[in-house]
């Protein structure tokens, strides 16, 4: 049976959003597979920036990023990203819920650079 394609999360949804409304209009690719060789995707990305955004849920919940294995995973990710040329910014619910303007202000300036 083949695998099923991921369904974006509600942060990765509401991030979605909120770029679109404060972002600065340079659509990210979502679910881009960012590293020769891996199944890694990121949530959303900027190629021609090498600019990776990674939603991650589940601070309280003990979703999968916060599992050994998750975070594992996840920093092997990154370090094979940063090797590869790639900045990843990192969010996290509370980052949305509570400075959703600033996240994207963030993210505005990583382009910039």
């Amino acid at each position: 049976m083949p695998k099923q394609k991921k369904q974006p999360s509600e942060l990765e949804e509401s991030f979605a959003q909120l770029w679109r409304r404060f972002g600065n209009g340079m659509e990210p690719v979502r679910e881009y597979k960012f590293i020769e060789g891996r199944k890694f995707k990121a949530d959303f990305a900027w190629p021609h920036k090498n600019l990776v955004v990674e939603i991650d849920g589940g601070q309280w919940s003990k979703g999968s990023h916060n599992t050994g294995l998750g975070k594992r995973r996840d920093a092997e990710r990154d370090r094979l990203a940063v090797l590869a040329g790639w900045r990843i910014m990192r969010f996290v619910n509370n980052d949305l819920e509570q400075r959703p303007i600033q996240c994207c202000e963030e993210v505005t300036r990583a382009l910039a650079q």
